[in-house]
């Protein structure tokens, strides 16, 4: 189990629950944001290397 919040929840200021996929996430999965996976941890850690500033 995962205990920070997704990164849905945390765009949508949503609760969230500490399963794999939240049940917010399974509930708005065809509705606001579809393409937005339930995803959790550093945002910046997740960015392809490709991405970065010069």
């Amino acid at each position: 189990m995962i205990e920070e919040r997704c990164w849905r929840c945390i765009i949508l200021n949503d609760p969230c629950d500490s399963e794999d996929i939240c049940k917010t996430c399974t509930d708005n999965s065809n509705k606001q944001h579809p393409n937005l996976e339930c995803r959790r941890g550093m945002l910046a850690n997740q960015v392809n290397d490709g991405f970065s500033c010069m």
